[in-house]
């Protein structure tokens, strides 16, 4: 068996070295070319493919070839940079088994330039050439070898049909194209590069922290920007810029710094050299603050202001005659409306000053306010039926975000509650369902409790009935009424829910409701914000007060895209209602559909109460799209509750169009026998739970006040449909 075993050995070892080695190289290439080696050999295991020079010396690490990696029986070398006769030569086990020879000849290349370029300019050169692996064109001083320190170049492959883009030198003078390969120059071409110039107007002076609008004149090369520095000197550091080539008209706006000094405004190349400048005075600049003196602890604080009103300027608390006091309210005058603004006070007594502060915290104008304690009274029914309203009077400081609520003692959060409306002096609970003993509470937006009084939840004393109230919505909403919605189309309206992006949703919920719910002809206006500027807060009337056309009201929701990183104008675009329904004569009905918070530093509460200031017959309703943070929430439910609206979470599509279709449905309130509102509701929505016995439906349409009669019975649902 030993026998029979060597000899199949011997078999299988002199079978494999009887199959021959195989190399085909071209018989040509230029230097550093792309050398196709193809070979045949039952060798690959720790094999080479090398070239050598006549001497048998080897080539450079670039022409090693190892086939025990290749892909297939072929590999692509790099030819030597020096012409000449070669060697390629296949080895393995430190034997050569098989060879071949290969001729590197030198290559001609050309490279065509313009004559004269300006200093800077980008410009194209033809070239023509082997197109090797790392080849490029490029700037170089007259007759040298390399390219200019930190001059232009582009590789050849990157290039397309022969033509390649460069950047001329900032400095005049003669320059080389050239075409190189490896360290081989191929071609050159000349190249005179002409000096440019500059020259900036604008006004001789501008006030610290201004904007001022600059006309230049010069190369506008890549890179090129217009800045401040100082006077007749170097740029300044850290200052404003703005680049030519993104302007219009040969126009920039340039922001001066705060401080008052003789500068000058500069165009300046990328490379930092200044091609023009003209002088500039900064002045100094001023301000004034009008409050009251003194406010409650937590108040609403109306600030009137003048200033320069520069870009990131605002109205702030500071200590008296001390610093900003961090984290307090504050209120861009940029966002202002008529140079007014409104602070929350801190709910900390004590003497404080209003600032107003330029973007970089420095302080032009003071004025002292004391913030005095408050306190609260409240007065209601010592005993109450669950599940029905009923009505606290209160007295004391009313601020925006202020509630009532009942509390189960020991509970953090309220049973029910109702934020206060500033301007009325009492709210409408609805108490909970389970009997018992229950703390009615006052208590602030900063969540002190200035007041509380006990209060008994009973039972029904006999089986409860239900109210159903309905109406036909395609009769209108009373004589010269009108509706405006207000749509988010912000960055965030882009994320999916399901399938399709939010504003899609929000656009066919949309269309549904001018389709099949707003009776056509009614006073209509549409106002979206988020589409048009990326990064803007911006905000756009689509659709102008008019009778409503829905065919052309579907046509303008339908070509709305939501931006991108765009931002969420909530308060300007509610200061703009009174613009968008100045001319209506009847009910206001106001629609804002968002799924975020404010981020323009606008006031939505000021915009709000000055809308309810007016004295007009409007709601301000807010529907939240997916808005899962609960601070965020209640602030939308306080914001309604100070435009007497409603505000109601939508998480998914169905609940969507369900809430904004109830936006636009009759509101109506309940009232017993003895005067007293005890719960309230809006048309076509659900039963209400009523004890037994008369009632009266009470509602406004058409700027008049309307009444139903509705008879409870137990386990009874009684229909009242309204006119």
């Amino acid at each position: 068996m030993k026998i029979i075993a060597a000899l199949i050995t011997a078999f299988f070892i002199t079978s494999s070295f009887a199959a021959e080695t195989t190399l085909d190289v071209p018989d040509e290439v230029g230097i550093r070319g792309s050398i196709e080696v193809i070979w045949s050999s039952p060798e690959t295991s720790g094999a080479t493919i090398r070239v050598y020079k006549p001497d048998d010396s080897v080539v450079g690490s670039s022409g090693v070839g190892y086939p025990n990696s290749a892909k297939g029986n072929s590999a692509y070398m790099l030819a030597p940079e020096e012409p000449g006769e070669y060697v390629i030569k296949f080895q393995a086990n430190g034997e050569t088994l098989a060879s071949d020879t290969i001729t590197v000849v030198m290559v001609e290349a050309s490279v065509d330039a313009p004559e004269s370029v300006p200093a800077g300019a980008s410009f194209d050169i033809i070239w023509n050439g082997p197109n090797n692996r790392g080849d490029y064109v490029g700037v170089a001083e007259p007759g040298a070898n390399k390219l200019l320190k930190g001059g232009a170049y582009a590789y050849t492959g990157n290039s397309k049909d022969g033509r390649a883009s460069l950047t001329a030198p900032e400095e005049s003078g003669s320059y080389d194209i050239i075409y190189k390969t490896g360290s081989t120059i191929l071609a050159r071409d000349s190249l005179q590069v002409t000096g440019v110039s500059a020259s900036l107007e604008g006004p001789k002076e501008g006030s610290a922290g201004s904007a001022v609008t600059i006309t230049w004149q010069g190369p506008d090369n890549s890179g090129d920007y217009i800045t401040l520095a100082k006077r007749d000197g170097d740029r300044i550091p850290k200052t404003h810029y703005a680049y030519t080539g993104n302007s219009k008209n040969n126009q920039v706006n340039i922001n001066l710094p705060e401080q008052a000094g003789e500068l000058d405004i500069i165009y300046v190349t990328r490379s930092g050299n200044i091609l023009g400048r003209m002088p500039i005075a900064i002045t100094d600049t001023s301000a004034t603050i009008n409050a009251k003196p003194e406010a409650g602890a937590g108040a609403d604080l109306v600030v009137t202001w003048s200033g320069p009103n520069n870009s990131g300027d605002y109205i702030a608390l500071a200590a008296r005659d001390g610093d900003l006091i961090k984290g307090s309210s504050y209120a861009y005058t940029g966002n202002s409306i008529d140079n007014v603004v409104t602070l929350i006070m801190p709910e900390k007594t004590g003497n404080y000053d209003l600032v107003y502060t330029t973007k970089s915290r420095r302080i032009l104008a003071r004025s002292p306010v004391m913030v005095k304690e408050v306190t609260a009274t409240l007065d209601a029914p010592e005993q109450v039926q669950g599940k029905l309203e009923f009505e606290v009077e209160w007295e004391g400081p009313g601020n925006h975000g202020d509630w009532i609520g009942v509390m189960d003692p020991g509970v953090a959060k309220p049973l029910a509650y109702r934020y206060i409306d500033p301007l009325k002096d009492h709210v409408q609970i609805v108490a909970p369902e389970t009997p018992g003993d229950y703390q009615l509470v006052y208590r602030t937006r900063g969540k002190r409790e200035l007041a509380t009084r006990a209060i008994t939840i009973t039972p029904a004393a006999r089986e409860p009935g239900y109210v159903q109230v309905t109406r036909d919505i395609s009769k209108g909403f009373g004589d010269g009424a009108a509706v405006e919605v207000i749509l988010d189309a912000s960055g965030s309206m882009l994320q999916k829910q399901g399938n399709k992006r939010r504003i899609e949703i929000a656009k066919l919920t949309l269309t549904q409701l001018i389709r099949d719910t707003i009776p056509a002809d009614t006073g209509f206006a549409m106002r979206v914000f988020g589409h048009r500027e990326s990064g803007s807060c911006r905000t756009d009337l689509e659709i102008p007060l008019a009778p409503l056309d829905p065919q052309a009201a579907i046509a303008v929701i339908g070509n709305i895209q939501a931006m991108n990183l765009a931002k969420t104008p909530i308060g300007n675009s509610l200061a703009l209602v009174a613009q968008d329904l100045g001319n209506v004569t009847g009910e206001r009905i106001v629609i804002l559909v968002t799924d975020g918070e404010e981020t323009c530093e606008g006031d939505p509460a000021l915009a709000i109460k000055q809308l309810r200031d007016k004295g007009w017959d409007i709601r301000v309703n807010i529907v939240g799209y997916a808005i899962d943070d609960d601070a965020l929430r209640e602030t939308f439910k306080s914001w309604a509750a100070l435009g007497q609206g409603q505000y109601l979470n939508a998480s998914n599509a169905d609940e969507l169009a369900t809430a904004i279709r109830q936006m636009v449905e009759t509101v109506f309130q309940i009232i017993d026998s003895e005067g007293s509102t005890v719960a309230r509701g809006m048309t076509n929505d659900a039963a209400l739970e009523l004890p037994p016995g008369n009632f009266t439906v009470k509602y406004s349409l058409g700027g008049k006040v309307h009444e139903a009669m509705a008879e409870i019975k137990s386990g009874e649902t009684a229909i009242v449909e309204l006119p």
